[in-house]
């Protein structure tokens, strides 16, 4: 090999080597941003607070005299803004929690407990497991349009329908009512009672995480 052959073979292994540190470099600074953004709670409410802020927008299409939707197709989607709203609050509970008793929190992706997008089981898993019975049908329903009224015509699976299109959970316990074909749902002061209650539950969190100082 001739000396500028050598010369080119040099020039371009420093280039792929540059690249290699850079990439590397890349890497753990995503690693170390996804990992910290992940892990404050502060960020998981930033988000819940944005989705509160555009679902409450959406509050003047509900029926006045009752507080209720009607037209229950623009209702599913207020529903499923507010079940995201509601999971980042209580996956912010569940990150303070894991960090308050010291136990680990998967690095580089999402841990298993922050994967699940049943309202009900988070409400559980964020430390109001009496509110996730008392509710269970509600935020079923909110778990529902999450993954499936607020963003599709149909589920995956014609099971899922369970007879009627429109079906609600809450009518397995009670009568609903229907006005010209929609149906009532879960009211608007319920959703914002469930909204307080995720917010409250994080300020306690929180609040028992602090360290004392004197």
């Amino acid at each position: 090999m001739d000396g500028k052959a050598m010369k080119q073979r040099r020039t371009i292994q420093k280039n792929v080597s540059q690249v290699n540190r850079m990439e590397k470099e890349a890497s753990i600074n995503d690693k170390l941003t996804y990992n910290y953004l992940k892990s404050s709670w502060v960020n998981w409410v930033s988000t819940a607070e944005t989705l509160v802020e555009v679902a409450y927008k959406l509050e003047s299409e509900r029926v006045s005299d009752d507080e209720r939707f009607v037209d229950f197709s623009k209702a599913d989607i207020y529903y499923m803004l507010i079940g995201f709203a509601l999971e980042n609050y209580l996956k912010a509970a569940i990150v303070q929690k894991l960090l308050i008793s010291d136990r680990s929190i998967e690095e580089d992706r999402l841990d298993n407990v922050l994967k699940n997008h049943n309202i009900s089981k988070l409400f559980s898993d964020a430390g109001l497991a009496v509110e996730s019975k008392r509710y269970r049908s509600d935020l079923d329903y909110l778990s529902e349009c999450i993954q499936w009224r607020g963003r599709y015509p149909v589920p995956t699976e014609a099971k899922h329908i369970d007879g009627s299109l429109t079906y609600h959970p809450s009518g397995k316990d009670v009568d609903l009512e229907f006005v010209e074909g929609y149906v009532y749902a879960i009211t608007v002061d319920e959703i914002h009672e469930f909204v307080n209650m995720a917010r409250k539950n994080l300020e306690y969190v929180v609040k028992k995480g602090k360290v004392e100082t004197s």
